[in-house]
């Protein structure tokens, strides 16, 4: 089987479409996590150069600096509209293919 190498992960994450997706669980300020979750069917909510989100529910609450560059995350949308937000290196396996 085909490995995936970081940088076509990313690239495959960052066209917005729907993928399944394979990682680990971490909180380091609960100091919990090492849950292994998949998630059948998610997609990465990309920010449009306005400053709101593409695929995301549009409303007008206040929410803090996510600051997804110093901790190399993804806020990721459910099929029923929740989001779930990754740490991209724990990511194992997009599309049942694994990632080296």
């Amino acid at each position: 089987m085909k490995a995936l190498t970081i940088k076509e992960s990313l690239e495959l994450l960052y066209t917005g479409q729907w993928l399944s997706a394979r990682y680990i669980t971490a909180d380091v300020t609960k100091g919990k996590g090492g849950t292994v979750m998949e998630l059948p069917r998610c997609r990465v909510i990309l920010k449009e150069p306005g400053g709101t989100h593409s695929n995301s529910q549009s409303g007008s609450r206040e929410t803090k600096a996510q600051n997804h560059h110093e901790n190399f995350t993804v806020n990721v949308e459910l099929p029923n509209r929740l989001t779930r937000k990754i740490h991209i290196p724990l990511i194992t396996h997009l599309n049942s293919i694994p990632i080296i």
